[in-house]
């Protein structure tokens, strides 16, 4: 189940839509939730959550640069093309 911060819709009016507020990494819901409060105007009959991630994150350290990165360390360049189909 995923859980974070939450904000209803503005007062007294009834729920319409249901805005998900997602996070990049090292962030988390609570970093987001305030954008809530400033759209809520624009969006009034709009429920946003900010889900914190489900479980610790995994990382994987790379000899360049020493620190964690979650992004692929593989060169650059075109997709490797698929075996041909052998039959």
């Amino acid at each position: 189940m995923l859980d974070g911060p939450r904000l209803g819709p503005a007062e007294g009016t009834p729920v319409t839509a249901l805005v998900i507020l997602l996070h990049g990494y090292g962030s988390n819901g609570d970093d987001l939730i305030p954008l809530a409060i400033d759209w809520r105007g624009a969006l009034p009959g709009a429920a946003f959550v900010a889900p914190m991630r489900p479980s610790p994150a995994r990382v994987r350290r790379t000899a360049i640069s020493g620190g964690a990165s979650p992004v692929s360390t593989a060169p650059p360049g075109p997709p490797a093309s698929p075996a041909p189909h052998r039959r």
